[in-house]
């Protein structure tokens, strides 16, 4: 159970970081002419992802347990974390 909630704490804790960083990206490197349609995208995307992980998260919590439900959360979490942040790197050394 302890386990969960320092989960959904530091879920919520990149979460409040990342919205406004990437927001503030978006904002400084779009034009104006599309950024309204780029912020829009971009919260499509995330509901989007939601809603195709959130009922497997459910199902695999039903079905399974949450302990492997969570560790499928945080595999996914990352995979797509290092899967944004690999291209940033990359041309950061180069």
């Amino acid at each position: 159970m302890r386990e969960g909630i320092v989960f959904l704490f530091l879920f919520y804790l990149v979460r409040g970081l990342a919205t406004p960083v990437f927001k503030n990206y978006i904002n400084l490197y779009t034009p104006s002419e599309i950024r309204a349609t780029i912020l829009s995208v971009r919260n499509l995307v995330i509901r989007v992802c939601f809603a195709v992980i959130g009922p497997l998260l459910g199902w695999m919590t039903d079905h399974v347990s949450l302990n492997m439900a969570f560790i499928l959360a945080g595999g996914i979490y990352f995979i797509a974390a290092v899967t944004v942040v690999w291209p940033w790197m990359k041309n950061r050394d180069g």
